[in-house]
């Protein structure tokens, strides 16, 4: 883990003994025989924030920067076109990526769960050793979810502020304050006010320049499928985030198609394991307390039939769904 840089503290947060996904008999189903999980576009899902809620954290962060910083850098107006060409017209707009997103939980058995993603407490709950999908990029991760307002402003404020105090750097160098060794000459500063906005003006600060601008947009993209509203704390939840750059799908995510209740929503189906032999990594099954009295019974055929040696549970939770 890297302690000094807290983006990836949360990209590498050690991964539960056992996560849980909540899903309907069908999904079930699916997943068991393709030993895969199946992550959904996440325009699709239930979250009607998805994504403009980091943006709208990272615009907060933006207005609370100052105008100018020293040698009357541009902070502010940097950052804005930052964060405009990140959300608005870069890689996290749906135009450019398309985001797929599997969803686990921590928690095995809650109602709310049941409630929201097992088609009327009728579905099951899988609990899972994903151990494996550990990813860390601009493209994939598997990370928790962040719910605290000021944890969520803070990553972001990193995100953001990290490469702008590297861009400052630059344009002190540029502007001729003396570095520790001595280092720094002057120029014209209209030449390195219009570098910082539309283009560096020199071969050398292009480079540095656009180093730094490209971490920060890697940190957005990274960070903007994770923050979540607080109103979903309760659910854990644990995200599988796989990106997919549009007009470049290949045969490992494919796209396909499930029905919803008023349109047809796209997913991509990603294996559960690298070796396509292993059995699927299926620890637990609790079955949803809406279910039929005789669906233990069935789920355990069907999992023998599969050669999965789980033994499925009915839940805890005294819910009758009339």
């Amino acid at each position: 883990m890297n302690s000094s840089n807290p983006v990836f503290e949360l990209l590498d947060e050690p991964v539960p003994d056992r996560l849980w996904h909540y899903t309907s008999g069908q999904g079930f189903l699916g997943i068991v025989t393709s030993k895969s999980i199946f992550a959904t576009d996440a325009r699709f899902l239930n979250d009607r924030e998805e994504f403009i809620h980091a943006s709208k954290i990272a615009w907060a962060v933006v207005e609370e920067t100052p105008e100018l910083g020293p040698n009357d850098f541009p902070s502010k107006e940097f950052l804005r076109m930052i964060v405009t060409s990140t959300f608005e017209t870069g890689l996290v707009h749906p135009d450019c990526l398309q985001t797929f997103v599997a969803s686990f939980s921590a928690v095995e058995d809650q109602l709310s769960q049941w409630r929201g993603y097992s088609r009327g407490t009728s579905g099951v709950s899988l609990g899972l050793q994903l151990g494996s999908l550990r990813k860390r990029g601009a493209f994939a991760c598997f990370a928790p979810c962040v719910y605290e307002p000021a944890r969520k402003r803070d990553l972001i404020r990193y995100a953001l502020h990290q490469s702008l105090g590297e861009i400052q750097g630059y344009w002190d160098e540029k502007m001729g304050v003396k570095q520790p060794d001595g280092t720094g000459a002057p120029d014209d500063p209209d030449l390195l006010r219009e570098a910082a906005d539309s283009g560096p003006s020199t071969e050398s600060f292009q480079s540095r320049l656009e180093q730094a601008r490209t971490r920060m947009y890697v940190y957005l993209v990274m960070l903007a499928a994770l923050l979540k509203n607080e109103s979903f704390s309760e659910e854990q939840e644990w995200r599988l985030v796989i990106r997919v750059l549009l007009g470049r799908e290949n045969p490992q995510n494919r796209h396909f198609f499930r029905a919803g209740n008023t349109t047809l929503i796209p997913y991509i189906a990603q294996p559960l394991s690298s070796e396509p032999d292993a059995p699927v990594p299926l620890t637990d099954v609790i079955l949803g307390p809406g279910g039929h009295p005789n669906a233990v019974q069935a789920t355990q055929a069907f999992l023998r039939s599969e050669g999965v040696d789980v033994t499925p549970r009915g839940s805890k939770v005294p819910y009758r769904p009339w």
